[in-house]
């Protein structure tokens, strides 16, 4: 059961990273279309 648990819990950080990369790559995309 731990182990089970570790696994929810890397899955979890790695969603919320990934996400946050997504996000963050967005805002960067619109910051450059907004110059040019």
């Amino acid at each position: 059961m731990p182990q089970k648990n570790n696994l929810f819990k890397a899955v979890k950080l790695l969603w919320k990273y990934s996400v946050k990369s997504i996000l963050d790559y967005i805002e960067s995309s619109f910051i450059i279309t907004d110059i040019v």
